[in-house]
C-alpha cells in the first residue's frame, strides 16, 4: 500500500475495522489451518514454518498483529484474543530517540513498550498516548516445548550453542561477512556438540543464507513466519534449549536471552543493508533524522559494549543495562496487565 494512502487509513477506525473484517473474511479459515499445521511442526521444520501465511488481524493496529505480539500479551492477562487491544505495540527495542509517525496517529490511546529508556524517549517525544511499560515480552509468552520435549531434546543435541544472524526486513535485506563470522562459530562451537542458527523468516526462504550454515553442520530453526500467532512461544523454546547464544548484531533477542538466563555474545561486524527498489530506501531512511540516527547510534555501542566480549556468564552489568532497555523491572502479573491493558 503507498504510504501516504495507509497513513490516511489508520488514522480513522471505522476504516481499519471495515479492512480487518474484509481480510478476515477472506483469509480467516486459512490463516488458522496454517497456525495449527505450524503448532504441531517442530523448530527444526524451517521449511514449513516460513509458509507464506494469509493476514488475518485481531487487532487494528498492524504491527500488533505481528509476531504473535498481541495474542500472547492478550492471552497471558486473559483478555479476548479476538479483540483488538485499544493500544499500539512496539513490535521490538527501539534504540535512540525515533517515535515511528505510525505509532503517533493510530486511532487508540496508548502505546506499549519495554523499558525506562524507551519510555522516557516516547514522553519526550510528547506522543500523544499513555505510556505502559510491560517488560520483555517473551515473558508472557508460553513456551511451544514442553518442559519434557526439551528435556528430551537436550538428550538428542547435548550442550547447544544458539546462533542469531543479522537480517533484514521486508523490503531490504542484510549483509555482512558471513566467512568472518561462520569462523568465530567455529571458534566457539569446540566447547558445544550442536550449533542452532535461527534464521528469520526471510532469510530461511533464501537458499544462499541457509546452505552456507547447513554446509557446516549447522542445524536451522525458526521462530515463524511473521503472521505466526506462537512466534514468541517458539522464540522462546527456542532460547530455552540453549547453554550458550551469540549474534553478530544487536536486536531484541539479546535481553529475551539475558531474561530467560542464557549468557549472550555480540560479535559486532559491519552490517549493511539493501533495498529492493529506490522508494523503499527513501521511505526508510527519511524515517529517521540526524539526531535520531545519533541517539541510535550512541545507545547501540552503549548496550553492545557489555556483549562484546565471549566471556560465557551474565555479568552484573548486563543484567542493568538489560533492566534499562527491556524492563526487566517492569514486568506484570495477569491480573496487573490486565488492568492496564483496554479492549476496543
Amino acid at each position: 500500500m503507498n504510504h501516504q494512502l495507509r497513513r490516511l487509513a489508520i488514522c480513522n477506525r471505522s476504516i481499519l475495522q471495515l479492512i480487518n473484517t474484509m481480510y478476515n473474511l477472506k483469509n480467516r479459515n486459512i490463516f488458522l489451518q496454517r497456525i495449527e499445521e505450524n503448532k504441531r511442526s517442530t523448530i527444526f521444520d524451517y521449511q514449513q514454518l516460513i509458509k507464506d501465511i494469509p493476514y488475518a488481524p485481531s487487532d487494528l493496529v498492524i504491527d500488533n498483529n505481528l509476531y504473535g505480539l498481541s495474542y500472547t500479551i492478550k492471552r497471558y492477562a486473559g483478555l479476548s484474543t479476538t479483540k483488538s487491544l485499544d493500544g499500539t505495540i512496539e513490535h521490538g527495542v527501539f534504540f535512540g530517540n525515533l517515535v515511528r509517525k505510525d505509532d503517533r496517529i493510530y486511532p487508540v490511546s496508548s502505546i506499549i513498550t519495554y523499558g525506562n529508556r524507551r519510555a522516557q524517549h516516547l514522553k519526550n517525544a510528547n506522543i500523544n498516548k499513555k505510556i505502559i511499560q510491560i517488560g520483555p515480552y517473551i515473558h508472557y509468552a508460553q513456551p511451544l516445548l514442553s518442559i519434557h520435549e526439551i528435556e528430551q531434546l537436550k538428550s538428542e543435541l547435548g550442550k547447544i550453542l544458539l546462533v542469531f544472524p543479522s537480517h533484514g526486513i521486508i523490503g531490504s535485506s542484510a549483509t555482512y561477512n558471513s566467512n568472518d563470522f561462520i569462523a568465530e562459530i567455529e571458534r566457539i562451537r569446540k566447547d558445544y556438540d550442536t550449533v542452532l542458527i535461527s534464521l528469520y523468516w526471510t532469510d530461511a526462504l533464501n537458499p544462499l543464507i541457509v546452505s552456507q550454515y547447513e554446509n557446516k553442520g549447522y542445524k536451522i530453526v525458526t521462530s515463524g513466519h511473521r503472521f505466526d500467532i506462537n512466534f514468541l512461544s517458539r522464540q522462546r523454546s527456542i532460547i530455552e534449549l540453549a547453554d550458550y547464544t551469540i549474534s553478530n548484531n544487536l536486536g531484541t533477542h539479546v535481553g529475551y536471552c539475558i531474561y530467560l538466563n542464557k549468557p549472550h555474545y555480540i560479535y559486532r561486524q559491519k552490517v549493511n543493508y539493501s533495498y529492493r527498489d529506490k522508494k523503499t530506501e527513501k521511505h526508510i531512511s527519511s524515517s529517521r533524522t540526524e539526531e535520531n540516527m545519533k541517539t541510535y547510534l550512541q545507545e547501540l555501542n552503549e548496550v553492545c559494549s557489555f556483549f562484546d566480549q565471549d566471556i560465557r556468564k551474565i555479568t552484573s552489568a548486563q543484567q542493568k543495562v538489560v533492566a534499562e532497555f527491556w524492563g526487566m523491572d517492569q514486568i506484570k502479573t495477569p491480573d496487573q496487565l490486565k488492568s492496564v491493558l483496554q479492549l476496543i
